[in-house]
């Protein structure tokens, strides 16, 4: 079973751009898997499942377990490199499936921040509609043109989800729903560490923890 890293926190956080930041340009040993992306090619696809998910998305709302669980476990069980996770798991039930399939992360890198921090972020946030990778309307992190990811080409745009009232709703379902999968992965034996992301030397300290478990 190959080593995996569960990089964690609200919507809005900062988990891409940290990831994005950390992963650009360097060789590593592992893979990063995004389930967000990975929902999102689904529907993009018009896929039973993409579809199903969508109607979920759309609304600032997790998409059920069984959806994702069976999309992610079994990539993750039959993985080729070692793996970071950015979305997965995000509710006690995916926690408990994951531990069952004897996946135990090596560790979770928790990213923290105040609300009204996040709810900036979410707000100004534009993200590329082909590939995933995030941006910023603000000076923080935009494009190099305007409108066009620096990655892959494709339009950028914000998501229907970064609306204020749906990005408070998201707030409370991450408090009500995933915050507590903490628990139940630091009870099996998995190391927490938390970063708050309004640090100077964020990307530091999210480097260095990568590095210690790459």
């Amino acid at each position: 079973m190959k080593s995996t890293i569960v990089v964690f926190g609200m919507p809005g956080v900062g988990k891409g751009t940290r990831l994005s930041n950390f992963l650009d340009g360097r060789e590593t040993d592992y893979e990063l898997m995004s389930v967000g992306n990975m929902l999102r090619a689904a529907r993009a696809a018009g896929t039973e499942l993409g579809l199903k998910a969508a109607s979920y998305m759309d609304q600032g709302l997790l998409v059920p377990g069984e959806i994702v669980n069976g999309v992610v476990l079994e990539g993750m069980k039959n993985a080729e490199k070692n793996l970071i996770t950015d979305g997965f798991p995000r509710t006690i039930e995916q926690a408990t499936a994951m531990l069952e399939a004897d996946i135990v992360p090596a560790v979770v890198i928790e990213l923290v921040a105040p609300k009204d921090v996040v709810l900036d972020r979410a707000l100004n946030r534009i993200v590329c509609k082909k590939c995933g990778e995030a941006y910023t309307l603000n000076d923080y992190r935009p494009p190099k043109v305007e409108g066009i990811c620096d990655k892959c080409g494709g339009e950028v745009g914000r998501r229907k989800d970064d609306e204020e009232e749906t990005v408070l709703e998201r707030f409370a379902v991450y408090e009500t729903d995933t915050l507590p999968l903490l628990k139940v992965l630091e009870e099996a034996g998995v190391e927490i560490c938390t970063i708050d992301t309004t640090a100077d030397d964020v990307d530091a300290q999210f480097e260095a923890l990568m590095l210690k478990y790459s």
